[in-house]
């Protein structure tokens, strides 16, 4: 959404991201708002997949202050180890916050696996030839 939008989803941006990344290094960026009118994201992701080689997820978060009231992400790693997105790396453990002050007020484990669950519609405009991509 944005001059922004058009920059992190330019080939050219995301090659030299991918090219900066060691073997199984990851991105996130923003991605285009699933709630937007005309969301096509299955360009950007086709274009991800070429580019990276490795995983890639689109991801969604609810935002209140966002236009939409959710933004979109791309999460991408490059030729390496597999990364499963779905699954946080360092899970929280709610007897101890780690370097957090105190316990997190939204994002939990089920948080985090929820952002990878689409709608219908959704899974359809992102739909390509991997049935596990979602």
């Amino acid at each position: 959404m944005g001059p922004s939008a058009k920059v992190l989803s330019k080939k050219s941006f995301l090659e030299t991201v991918a090219k900066g990344l060691r073997a199984g290094g990851v991105m996130s960026a923003p991605a285009d708002s699933l709630w937007r009118k005309g969301f096509v994201v299955a360009d950007t992701i086709a274009l991800c997949k070429k580019i990276f080689k490795g995983s890639v997820n689109y991801a969604w978060t609810t935002i209140p202050a966002y236009p939409s009231g959710a933004i979109g992400f791309m999460l991408c790693s490059t030729e390496g180890p597999e990364v499963n997105f779905k699954i946080p790396v360092n899970p929280l453990n709610p007897k101890k916050n780690g370097v957090a002050k105190g316990p997190t007020k939204f994002y939990n484990n089920e948080i985090h696996a929820a952002a990878f669950c689409l709608p219908s519609f959704a899974i359809k405009a992102t739909e390509d030839d991997d049935p596990n991509m979602f």
